[in-house]
């Protein structure tokens, strides 16, 4: 994320002389920025009234008319195009489905109506003073002036819609009806909501609905209700269906859904999202002179249409984009160049109110000793400065940056569990033969897990690992793993007590509960399945300004391999948990014995001594572990327990939704590969496992308790504690 290369130098050499004067610079400067061709068309941008000579006001800045609506003079030529305006403002774009004849009603100047003062309808106006008003053809070229400085002021983030779309085909790639969904979804939570929020809110409410059927209240119970409207379940297949099209949202969530959705063409996109942020772009106020923070009437919605294509259409003209600047990226670099100044002048009072603070301590003539004892205490020091990549970063931040924090990690392994017995020795072959037989048992599955695929859950795509497991006969096993990465919904913690409203306290985010028996059961499945010890899962969320001290049990890192190794070595010597996730290390305890306070002690300790470089962020670390042997005395059965699994009441038709997919399929192809490797490197082969497998490929995991009821789990797998396997014909259960 940066800026355009022909403006990163102007930007980034303003930055380094003084953050301060960052944004006074930009509009200082601004005629050095911009290009010779944006210059020659709108003359000084510092002097919105000067016009070179021979040209005149356009009202309508229509295609060739340059930006700010100046051109040349042309007598006749504002006759020639200009027509009897039929519809209202509010209704200039009503019924207009296609972009190019969009384009030209706000060419024409359709959406330009003036009231008897002279008032542009839909317009900025504001009778204090205080903010824009248009009300002549004048004032209707400053605005636009400022509009187009603050469009390539904020080209980092022209393609913010495109990032959001592009998380859209990441998390349901191939099925453009969840991809729909996603965009609908999420937008019907935007109203009063950063992008983190929206997604966060719309996850936590579709994993309910999905997994356990239950329908929750993520924020107002109207939204909620929308929501739920729009899913119904088949009876004949057990499985969710969605109807996102039918999801109801208004004059900006519609639009903002449209741009974020990838199975609408882009070309056929011309509305843009009108939220606050926009209206401030343009100069809107609010009541009595104040700051915009409303919603907008359908004449203005009408008036920012026209205006959002001809700022587009100029915007293409004379900026170098690798897209077509369209209404919905002009937008999204208004946007993020109104961030960017609000990021920045907070930074400045920060800095300015340490500055002030340090300077009364310096001018306090009592002693530097602590307050308590009557001194000054010590001396505040000034925070420092975010550099400019920090800023950018963080003015175009969207769904790209939200979703990792709602991705969990179950990671598993194929190669068997030694004290299992199924495949014995498989874990002391090469490497490269241990890495084979791994990715081909992967390969039966596909990089889109099915277990949560069964839930409909979203997920991104399963990655390869280097796995490390402390097996029950205390060996450190090291082989090729995966994880999968559902996304959970998030809640905030109950820390107990009540405060001052008698409303509960609340802490920092964890991941929701209905999302966590999703991973309880896949965690518990997939290990019976694979011949595994035990199965487990984690989930790092970043820590938050509500998250506590002792509720930030864990952190993520980022670093080259070399330095994650060296890190992930260290962290497991102070006692540490440590899961690599193919592109950085989380950390924390599984048996959560340490509080966060102790665990960024340790975290501190460690990385002090550290001279690469890396990207540490501390947060909540969750854990599940699944064993699928019984600890108790005597004989337990893995069959029974997965049985269990497909019949708790909190997941909805499991079974029969996991028929829907490929993993009974799958389950055949892995016990040819089973055999495979059995008979190349004469390794031993558990029958019972290989009949539980077959048993589900041939009747479905919706008919399994039935199936395996009526053979008395005869010639299926048995556990008993300490990991020795038998088969059901030796039980005496």
């Amino acid at each position: 994320m940066s800026y355009p290369q022909s403006k990163r130098k102007y930007y980034a050499d303003a930055y380094d002389r003084n953050l301060f004067d960052f944004t006074d610079y930009a509009v200082k400067n601004l005629p050095g920025l911009l290009s010779g061709t944006l210059m020659a068309f709108i003359g000084d941008p510092l002097n919105p009234g000067t016009l070179s000579a021979g040209s005149e006001i356009n009202p309508t800045g229509a295609s060739g008319s340059g930006v700010g609506g100046v051109r040349p003079s042309k007598k006749g030529l504002l006759k020639k195009i200009s027509r009897p305006i039929s519809k209202s403002v509010a209704k200039a774009f009503e019924g207009v489905d296609d972009y190019d004849e969009a384009m030209k009603i706000a060419q024409r100047g359709d959406h330009l109506k003036r009231d008897k003062t002279g008032k542009y309808i839909g317009a900025p106006f504001d009778e204090t003073g205080n903010y824009r008003s248009v009300t002549s053809p004048q004032g209707l070229s400053s605005m636009r002036k400022e509009v187009d400085k603050q469009v390539e002021e904020g080209m980092f983030n022209y393609d913010w819609y495109d990032r959001a779309r592009d998380v859209a085909e990441t998390i349901a790639p191939g099925d453009p009806t969840m991809q729909k969904l996603f965009a609908r979804g999420s937008a019907s939570y935007s109203p009063q909501a950063t992008p983190p929020m929206e997604m966060e809110n719309f996850i936590r409410q579709h994993n309910a609905r999905v997994i356990s059927g239950e329908k929750i209240r993520p924020r107002t119970q109207s939204q909620a209700d929308k929501m739920d409207e729009i899913y119904d379940t088949d009876p004949m297949t057990g499985q969710v269906y969605f109807r996102p099209d039918d999801l109801k949202l208004g004059e900006k969530t519609g639009p903002y859904a449209d741009a974020k959705d990838p199975t609408i063409s882009d070309d056929l996109l011309y509305k843009t999202a009108n939220d606050i942020w926009h209206g401030r772009v343009f100069g809107y106020s609010g009541q009595g002179g104040s700051q915009f923070d409303r919603g907008f009437t359908p004449q203005e919605h009408g008036f920012l249409t026209g205006e959002n294509l001809l700022a587009s259409d100029r915007a293409t003209k004379v900026l170098d984009t690798a897209l077509p600047m369209t209404p919905r990226r002009m937008q999204a670099s208004t946007w993020g160049a109104v961030r960017l100044r609000q990021l920045v002048d907070e930074a400045r009072e920060r800095v300015n109110r340490a500055t002030q603070k340090q300077k009364e301590w310096d001018n306090d003539p009592r002693p530097a000793t602590s307050k308590k004892d009557g001194g000054k205490g010590s001396r505040p020091s000034i925070p420092k400065m975010p550099d400019v990549d920090e800023l950018v970063a963080k003015a175009s931040a969207g769904f790209d940056q939200a979703m990792p924090r709602l991705k969990a990690n179950e990671t598993y392994e194929y190669i068997t569990g030694e004290s299992v017995g199924h495949l014995a020795g498989l874990n002391k072959l090469p490497e490269s033969v241990r890495k084979e037989y791994s990715d081909r048992m992967q390969g039966a599955i596909g990089n889109r897990d099915p277990f949560y695929e069964g839930f409909q859950m979203y997920q991104d795509d399963v990655i390869p690992i280097q796995g490390e497991y402390m097996n029950s006969a205390g060996v450190l096993e090291k082989n090729p793993g995966f994880t999968a990465r559902p996304l959970t919904g998030l809640v905030p913690s109950k820390l107990g007590g009540v405060n001052k409203k008698g409303e509960p306290l609340l802490g920092g985010p964890q991941m929701d509960p209905t999302s966590k028996e999703a991973l309880d059961f896949t965690a518990t499945v997939r290990s019976i399945l694979n011949a595994q010890e035990a199965g487990g899962y984690h989930k790092f969320t970043p820590a938050t300004s509500s998250m506590k001290g002792f509720e930030k049990t864990g952190g993520r890192i980022e670093a080259d391999e070399a330095t994650l190794s060296r890190i992930n070595q260290n962290l497991t010597n102070e006692g540490l948990d440590v899961v690599n996730v193919g592109d950085a290390i989380q950390f924390g305890k599984f048996d959560g014995d340490l509080d966060g306070t102790e665990v960024q002690k340790i975290v501190k300790k460690v990385l002090k001594g550290e001279e690469g470089n890396f990207n540490y962020v501390p947060g909540r670390f969750e854990s599940g572990y699944r064993p699928t042997m019984f600890s108790e005395e005597g004989a337990g059965t893995a069959t029974k327990n997965l049985v269990s699994e497909l019949e708790k009441p909190g997941l909805l038709n499991i079974g029969q939704r996991l028929d829907q997919g490929k993993l009974r399929s799958a389950l055949l192809e892995q016990n040819k590969i089973d055999r495979e490797f059995a008979k190349k490197y004469d390794l031993p082969i558990r029958e019972d496992i290989m009949k539980l497998r077959q048993l589900i490929a041939d009747r479905g995991f919706q008919n399994l308790p039935e199936e395996v009821r009526k053979i008395a789990y005869q010639g299926l797998p048995v556990l008993l504690p300490g990991g020795l396997a038998l088969s059901a014909y030796e039980s005496q259960d």
